[in-house]
Order: structure tokens, then C-alpha cells, then sequence
């Protein structure tokens, strides 16, 4: 008998988040947090990289302080959708699907025209 363990991470994340992303960001609350804290994590992300490698604390707080912050602002935001996201499978998928989202995901959902179609259509 063989013992299947549970994935720790979400399986083919950029493919599996593409296809919920239109479902879970339909309200303009939502869109606009997301517009705004896409560029905190990004630059937390650069902050805190650049403060680790260089031992500067005060950046590696700071960057940690603004991915903590776009981490609460979008829980927000996402408490206005009424379909909800999917549970994480553990520490490490939450901060994977989350970078994923703000680093990858988000820019493609702005840049295909999605955001600006799912905007107008909520006007």
C-alpha cells in the first residue's frame, strides 16, 4: 500500500492562479488595492534583498515592512469578493502564491486588458 503525501505547494501555480484570478478580483475595492500594493511587494521584495545582502537592517525592515502591509491591505481586499480564495497548503505556499500573485500574476491580469475590462464592466 503506498502512502500519497499532501503537496506543500499549490501544483502548476502560475497556470492554477491564472485561471482563479478573474473569479476572486471582480469588485473595483479589490482591483484598486491590488493596483496599489503589487508595487509595495515589489518593492519590499528589493528592499529587503538589497538590505540582506548588504546588511543594512533598516532596508531589510522596511522591505519586510511593505510586503507585511500589502500582505493585510489585499486580506482586506479580498474580503470584498464573494468568491474567496482557495486555503493554502501550508507557510511556504501562502508566500509563494502570494509573490506569485503581486510579481507575476497581477502584471499579466494588468497588462492583458483584463483589469481595465473587468473595471469598466463593474462601472
Amino acid at each position: 500500500m503506498t502512502h500519497m503525501r499532501k503537496s506543500k505547494f499549490t501544483p502548476d501555480l502560475f497556470n492554477w492562479q491564472w485561471t482563479q484570478y478573474p473569479a476572486s478580483h471582480t469588485v473595483r475595492a479589490n482591483l484598486m488595492i491590488h493596483a496599489l500594493t503589487f508595487v509595495w511587494v515589489g518593492g519590499g521584495v528589493v528592499l529587503a534583498g538589497l538590505g540582506a545582502l548588504s546588511q543594512q537592517w533598516s532596508w531589510l525592515g522596511m522591505g519586510l515592512t511593505l510586503y507585511g502591509a500589502a500582505i493585510l491591505a489585499q486580506e482586506l481586499g479580498h474580503s470584498f469578493e464573494e468568491k474567496r480564495q482557495a486555503p493554502f497548503l501550508s507557510p511556504l505556499d501562502f508566500f509563494a502564491r502570494f509573490t506569485a500573485e503581486n510579481l507575476v500574476t497581477f502584471p499579466r491580469f494588468l497588462l492583458s486588458g483584463a483589469f481595465a475590462a473587468t473595471w469598466r464592466s463593474k462601472g
